[in-house]
């Protein structure tokens, strides 16, 4: 068959649809606008929202574990004997802008202070509608931990390693596991 629009001089080959879909797939991947060749052959069945789905499947199977534990370590101080915490959404003000320890201790007994607002507000967000539920509060760190283990593989494969997609998902699922 004869392609009447090809340029003068050259080729008037006519092509089915298939096997013009067939070449511009081809070409494609080897341009890296769709799939890599990679990720063809080690993850075929693996696409994006399947290993978003995979890695937070993952999480929360090691995760959970966690759920029905009490608090431990630094959890008295940090949660149940701090005065900011306890206060629920109004002790966020002084939780932005004091030592995190002084709101379990009267004066600052650490050299140099600690300052880590945003895990304090986020365990007096819990206490203000949970009040002392360890359950949730391993819940919801669960959970977080599972949207930042997503994210580090969003930014590894759209952004920084977008070439070597089994890279990005391999690196991913060892930062999840890693703790």
């Amino acid at each position: 068959y004869r392609n009447p629009q090809a340029p003068e001089g050259q080729k008037k080959e006519h092509y089915s649809t298939a096997e013009t879909g067939r070449k511009q797939r081809s070409a494609s991947i080897f341009a890296g606008e769709q799939a890599s060749l990679q990720e063809s052959l080690w993850f075929p069945f693996f696409t994006v929202s399947n290993q978003l789905r995979f890695l937070a499947i993952v999480c929360l199977l090691i995760y959970a574990n966690t759920l029905f534990n009490e608090y431990a370590v630094d959890d008295g101080m940090v949660i149940v004997g701090n005065k900011f915490t306890t206060q629920g959404l109004g002790g966020i003000k002084d939780i932005l802008t004091k030592d995190s320890f002084l709101g379990s201790m009267d004066q600052n007994v650490l050299p140099g202070g600690r300052y880590r607002p945003l895990s304090i507000v986020t365990f007096a967000m819990e206490w203000q509608f949970f009040e002392r539920n360890p359950f949730v509060s391993h819940l919801v760190n669960v959970l977080m931990y599972v949207i930042c283990v997503l994210l580090i593989f969003w930014v590894l494969r759209f952004y920084l390693i977008r070439n070597l997609p089994a890279v990005a998902f391999g690196a991913s699922l060892l930062f999840a596991v890693h703790h």
